[in-house]
């Protein structure tokens, strides 16, 4: 398999996930409650000495912890046919953009990857994916769960930082966490 690795804010699901997820249509491919992460720098398929040198770059120089409350969720990927809903940020945003474009940009050069492609930060917590060949009606499903269920309304608090990959066992769980650090008040 080729290799996956990121950096990320581990996100505490415990309690509301499951009360998210619960409503979630058929086809729908949720997260396990432990694979729950905001991507701060995703390095993809690199070596494992160049994900390291990515992770030494966020040691050095974390972000703030923050807290954040949810917004929508919404359609992620291509427009035409999303790869991933996610709850975007409402409270907090301003300063988990601040990480992508600070610490997540140091990660990525660290690890000798390109720059993130989008202009602008898009922070969210991925939910649930579409199946994998999905159809239009696959498609429309998905949309509409997406349209039509509230965010939780939780604080969560981002303050911990981690270097992720795949999980050794992808039936339960997607990610593991390789390394993680708590984030302290500058």
């Amino acid at each position: 398999m080729k290799p996956n690795w990121f950096v990320a804010y581990p996100i505490e699901g415990r309690g509301w996930f499951d009360a998210l997820i619960a409503r979630t249509p058929e086809g729908l491919r949720t997260f396990a409650v432990e694979d729950l992460h905001l991507t701060v720098a995703f390095m993809s398929g690199v070596d494992e000495a160049s994900a390291r040198r990515g992770w030494a770059a966020a040691v050095a120089s974390p972000p703030a912890p923050v807290e954040v409350s949810f917004g929508p969720i919404m359609p992620f990927g291509n427009p035409k046919q999303p790869s991933a809903f996610a709850l975007t940020i409402a409270q907090g945003r301003e300063a988990v953009c601040e990480a992508l474009t600070g610490c997540g940009a140091a990660v990525l050069r660290a690890a000798s990857c390109p720059p993130d492609r989008y202009k602008e930060p898009r922070p969210h917590v991925t939910v649930a994916r579409p199946p994998l060949r999905p159809t239009l009606a696959d498609q429309m499903i998905g949309e509409a769960w997406a349209g039509n269920t509230e965010p939780p309304v939780v604080a969560i608090q981002l303050d911990r930082l981690a270097l992720y990959t795949w999980s050794d066992d992808r039936r339960n769980n997607q990610f593991k966490i390789v390394e993680a650090i708590p984030l302290r008040l500058a």
